[in-house]
């Protein structure tokens, strides 16, 4: 048997990896004039796209009992992944307007370095909005958790607020509030996954195979076309509201994948397989922030200068290479990781303490 920790470490790498690969595949579509022309890569970006969505689910596991913990840990973890969000976007900056030059002028550089932050999204890297949706998804939990009518006067006040931006003309994904409603349920699934139970071959290979189906078929015109084996070949159905599709079908396109993707992770075939993605799933917050700078120095270089081949030869190639330029840029660069990991928590910890005894200060005050 093995046990949910270890599990979800191996699922992480896997998922990291599969992170990587889909990335490649956004560049591969980006180099050729018509990307229906690139048919193996565009049905792969269909298939697998939202299943980055699955690192909810993941984060989840990792989170149970978390309606019994202190609101000062949990925020302390938010704000940790507020400040992670924003040191990814910075450095994504940095890099691309270093190795591509920056913007033309002051007012270009304050609206591509300055806003997403303030807004919280537009960020300059692939990675941030994960870091801004998880440091949302978590107190939301904490509430459900702790008082569901708490929740549920939270909730309707931040709908609310959500209208009160659009009417104002803010953005329309203020702090990529359309990916909360589906992380934050499947964060909560996660919360209650059994910790000690295997996924049987039957239920790994289901999933799999109800995940592929709703995928494919899934669109934004499902209830008028019905099933059709054509209708939306180039729609991507990801769990973010507005982009979804057919609710039932994302929402089981995302829950079949997981029993699948737990059974591959107790597979042990391949020993070193479930070796190599553990290694890279216990250091997957190092990884997504180390990913995203690599996406920002590279992929405009990528998608410039030449065009990928025809045939597998690419994605065997993206396959085999990618944990490699990853693993060897991870190793090189550790030191800087860790210690930009251990900023933002010094940070997070510093604001939480510094508001609590604030607060503490006027209740003292008040009292006397």
């Amino acid at each position: 048997m093995v046990t949910l920790d270890l599990r979800s470490d191996i699922a992480r790498g896997y998922m990291l990896l599969g992170v990587f690969y889909l990335h490649m595949l956004f560049a591969m579509l980006k180099t050729v004039p018509d990307p229906a022309s690139a048919t193996a890569a565009l049905l792969q970006v269909k298939l697998l796209a939202g299943h980055v969505s699955v690192f909810f689910f993941l984060s989840g596991m990792g989170a149970r009992g978390l309606g019994r913990r202190r609101f000062d840990t949990v925020a302390v973890q938010s704000i940790m992944l507020v400040a992670l969000a924003a040191l990814s976007h910075v450095g994504g900056f940095v890099l691309n307007a270093l190795i591509y030059g920056p913007p033309e002028t002051l007012r270009d550089i304050f609206r591509a370095l300055v806003r997403p932050v303030v807004y919280g999204t537009g960020y300059s890297t692939f990675v941030a909005w994960f870091f801004i949706v998880l440091a949302a998804v978590r107190p939301l939990a904490y509430l459900f958790e702790y008082s569901k009518l708490r929740f549920a006067i939270l909730a309707a006040g931040i709908v609310l607020l959500i209208q009160l931006a659009h009417v104002m003309h803010f953005p329309g994904n203020l702090y990529e509030w359309r990916n909360w409603p589906y992380a934050l349920f499947f964060f909560i699934v996660g919360m209650r996954i059994p910790r000690n139970q295997d996924v049987p071959a039957w239920l790994g290979l289901s999933g799999l195979s109800i995940s592929l189906a709703a995928a494919w078929f899934n669109g934004p015109d499902l209830l008028n076309d019905g099933l059709c084996w054509t209708c939306n070949a180039d729609f991507l159905p990801f769990p973010i509201v507005g982009s979804e599709g057919f609710v039932p079908l994302v929402v089981a396109q995302e829950i079949a994948f997981l029993p699948f993707l737990l059974w591959a992770s107790q597979l042990r075939l391949i020993p070193q397989l479930p070796q190599i993605a553990q290694w890279f799933g216990k250091a997957s917050i190092q990884f997504l922030l180390l990913h995203g700078w690599l996406i920002a120095a590279f992929y405009p270089a990528l998608v410039r200068l030449f065009p990928f081949p025809p045939g597998p030869v690419p994605y065997l190639l993206t396959l085999a290479l990618n944990p490699i330029v990853h693993a060897a840029a991870f190793l090189m660069l550790r030191p800087m990781l860790d210690r930009s990991l251990a900023w933002c928590f010094s940070f997070s910890r510093w604001s939480v303490q510094l508001v609590t005894s604030s607060l503490g200060s006027r209740g003292r005050i008040a009292a006397s």
